[in-house]
């Protein structure tokens, strides 16, 4: 039997016997000192099955207080490969929930522990090969993470470059067989759509809109198998996250689209860019709700969803044509017109005299209304002066 199996059917095995009150039987499986009750049996039982059950619900905080609450009772088992098993996986998730909060720097501490030891370990069990090469993957996503939050992007793309690398040896080593292939896949191809939308918009920002287009090009291939994957996949929190990062690669898309109407071809706010403005934020209002719905590792993905939405309103107030805009260009507007209009007055009319004057007026009057439309109200002194030179009708 492999080590994954060998271990995940003594506590499942153990468990079982807790929950029919066979504590003997499930001391005997465990290694457990026969001077504990069957009180903290339960406790342990309930503790570490609650715990991983939140794990998979993607609730960290919840689940490390009952799995440690769970490993102050395994933890005198005298079964040490068993013991590390747990305590391995209880680290790694203290790992996951420090890079959600942004602590990548301590969580590459525990992620390299863990890839290390399965490492040592896939030596000896060949079934944990495709696990030590996920764990090493980790490790260089957690570097990636911290260059980017020292914003050494250079750094950062050399380290998620090779935990692509890793992520695809990983590929190479999953069993078809295998009851979480559907899973393991739909991580491996979340990975690479994720990799090139992160620095996609890194380029967007940098309004390096050529590389943005080349990274989400890239890109494209994958999003129909892994939208097909994720209808293999039962509902969940590590399901949620995925369907996040395909809206944040569809909204960086539309971002560059806009991002190239406004920019590149000076296009005006139309109904075509509405339209994707629209789109981007129905998107992200929709994945910040399943990035709420994934848990603890879906609030960091919070953070960034609501930085989009402001980069959104942004560009569109930034779009939108504003009332005062042809204020600003109204004085010259004026002048061109009243020039013009008496132009064209001397040079057929030719007239002198009151009419002279009475003409002069109306054509400042004609220019003020075309420069300022209704804000040519406040010149009403000059319609009265204007009413009293008019000659009147005898």
């Amino acid at each position: 039997m492999n080590y994954l199996s060998k271990n995940v059917e003594k506590l499942d095995s153990a468990f079982e016997l807790v929950r029919k009150k066979e504590y003997v039987e499930a001391k005997a499986i465990l290694s457990l000192p026969d001077e504990l009750s069957g009180t903290e049996l339960d406790s342990m039982t309930k503790s570490l099955s609650k715990g991983f059950e939140l794990v998979i619900d993607g609730m960290l905080i919840e689940a490390l207080k009952h799995l440690n609450d769970g490993w102050d009772i395994l933890r005198c088992s005298t079964d040490t490969e068993l013991v590390l098993f747990v305590r391995r996986d209880i680290e790694y998730y203290e790992g996951l929930l420090l890079l959600s909060k942004g602590e990548a720097n301590r969580a590459i501490d525990i992620f390299e522990r863990s890839a290390d030891e399965i490492e040592d370990l896939a030596i000896q069990y060949p079934d944990l090969v495709p696990l030590a090469i996920y764990r090493r993957a980790i490790v260089y996503i957690a570097e990636g993470r911290a260059a980017m939050s020292s914003y050494d992007i250079d750094l950062a793309e050399s380290k998620l470059g090779q935990a692509l690398n890793q992520i695809e040896k990983f590929e190479e080593s999953i069993d078809v067989n295998d009851p979480d292939y559907h899973m393991n896949m739909a991580e491996i191809y979340d990975f690479r759509v994720g990799f090139q939308t992160i620095f996609a918009s890194y380029n967007l920002s940098l309004l390096n809109l050529d590389n943005a287009e080349a990274r989400l090009n890239l890109v494209q291939p994958y999003i129909s198998p892994m939208e097909e994957l994720l209808t293999k996949i039962k509902s969940g929190s590590i399901k949620y996250l995925y369907e996040v990062d395909l809206l944040f690669y569809r909204t960086v898309c539309d971002l560059h689209t806009i991002y190239k109407h406004m920019i590149v071809e000076r296009s005006p706010l139309n109904e075509d860019l509405i339209d994707k403005f629209t789109v981007v934020r129905d998107n992200l209002e929709k994945a910040r709700e399943l990035a709420i719905k994934a848990g603890t590792r879906g609030k960091m993905l919070v953070r960034s969803i609501e930085s989009l939405q402001i980069l959104r309103n942004n560009l569109f107030a930034s779009a939108k044509p504003h009332r005062g805009e042809f204020g600003r260009f109204s004085g010259l507007i004026s002048l061109i017109s009243i020039i013009a209009l008496l132009i064209i007055i001397h040079l057929t009319i030719q007239p002198a005299g009151v009419n002279a004057t009475v003409i002069f007026l109306g054509a400042m009057i004609v220019s003020l209304v075309v420069g300022f439309g209704y804000g040519a109200i406040r010149f009403s002194s000059l319609l009265s002066i204007y009413s009293k030179v008019v000659p009147s009708e005898k």
